[in-house]
């Protein structure tokens, strides 16, 4: 960043470009920054889908398909807010109210977080009785939260 100024800025260009695409339909809106962390960028699309590429390249190292229910979503769009990195993973929040932890090299699932709670679960019974509204909307997550493992808190 040193070597970049006004007299160096117009020297600028492109090394390399991708696609995200992995065959969603329309209506899908990526709102998210790029994040890199020791030489690889990963970015998620609206879809929900992250993608880990070569910073020197651009090839694609890992790929996660999100696959959020069709159902879910918002007025504005389905949309993703990005990723998080922490203690080894890619924290992707999803449209369809869950939170993936995928393994930061391979982009495997470790585990999934739903923020919709199922029968027996704490505050499920605040959904209306005789109806299965919970597993349809609600809490979904609105970006990747920050994660403080000394606190135990998300």
């Amino acid at each position: 960043m040193a070597q970049l100024n006004r007299d160096t800025v117009g020297g600028l260009r492109a090394l390399w470009r991708t696609g995200m695409v992995s065959g969603v339909t329309p209506g899908h809106a990526g709102q998210a920054q790029i994040l890199a962390c020791e030489g690889v960028p990963y970015v998620a699309n609206g879809a929900n889908d992250v993608f880990a590429m070569d910073m020197e390249t651009g090839r694609e190292l890992w790929k996660y398909v999100g696959k959020p229910d069709l159902r879910a979503g918002s007025p504005i769009g389905r949309v993703s807010r990005g990723v998080a990195l922490g203690d080894g993973k890619v924290f992707v929040s999803q449209a369809d109210a869950k939170l993936s932890a995928l393994d930061q090299r391979t982009g495997a699932v470790v585990w999934t977080f739903y923020t919709e709670q199922g029968p027996g679960e704490p505050y499920h019974d605040t959904w209306p009785r005789d109806s299965e509204a919970w597993t349809r909307g609600g809490a979904s997550i609105w970006q990747s939260p920050a994660v403080d493992p000394e606190l135990g808190l998300l």
